[in-house]
């Protein structure tokens, strides 16, 4: 079973970087590193478990949880809606955006 939970990490891990929402999104490439694998994390945790992430070198933090999932039937896909928070130098901002699961197991953003 590890054998097939790892590939589909480091796939979802490259799909998020597009993948989360301009608000969400850390300008800072070294706040990305930690968020977008947060972000692949929170596709595959169970609803209301929140992934954290911290970049230590900023102090700037965040995390990312799914926050319902539900099937999408005119689409006929598996879909989350995952919430985003990124704190920088304030008060947190918050986002959710819906992720949808394609035929060939990748997670894209339901436009």
């Amino acid at each position: 079973m590890r054998v097939l939970i790892i590939p589909m990490v480091a796939m979802l891990s490259a799909c998020a970087a597009t993948a989360l929402t301009p608000e969400a999104k850390p300008a800072d490439k070294g706040d990305r590193f930690y968020a977008e694998p947060a972000e692949a994390k929170a596709r595959l945790a169970p609803v209301g478990v929140r992934i954290a992430w911290t970049n230590p070198a900023s102090g700037h933090s965040g995390g990312v949880t799914a926050i319902r999932d539900f099937f999408d039937h005119a689409s006929g896909a598996y879909c989350r809606d995952i919430q985003t928070e990124v704190a920088v130098g304030g008060a947190p901002r918050k986002t959710v955006a819906t992720f949808c699961r394609q035929p060939d197991g990748v997670w894209k953003p339901k436009l």
